[in-house]
C-alpha cells in the first residue's frame, strides 16, 4: 500500500495566483472571499486559497 506523501495537506494558492488562473482581478477574488463564496486561510499575514475545499465543493454542488 502506497500512500500519498501530500496526504492530509490542502492545496493552496495566493489570492494572486488564484486570480490568475481563474482570470479575474484580485479584487474579484477578495470580494468572493469576503461574500464567502470561495475558502480561504489566513496564514500569518497572507490569505490563502483552498483550492481542494473548493473544488470538492464544487462537485459536491453538481450532485
Amino acid at each position: 500500500m502506497t500512500k500519498d506523501k501530500f496526504e492530509g495537506y490542502f492545496f493552496m494558492l495566493s489570492i494572486s495566483a488564484f486570480a490568475e488562473r481563474v482570470g479575474v482581478s484580485t479584487e474579484t477574488v477578495r470580494s468572493w472571499i469576503k461574500d464567502n463564496r470561495i475558502p480561504s486561510h489566513k496564514i500569518g499575514k497572507r490569505r490563502l486559497i483552498n483550492v481542494d475545499k473548493l473544488r470538492d465543493s464544487l462537485e459536491s454542488d453538481e450532485d
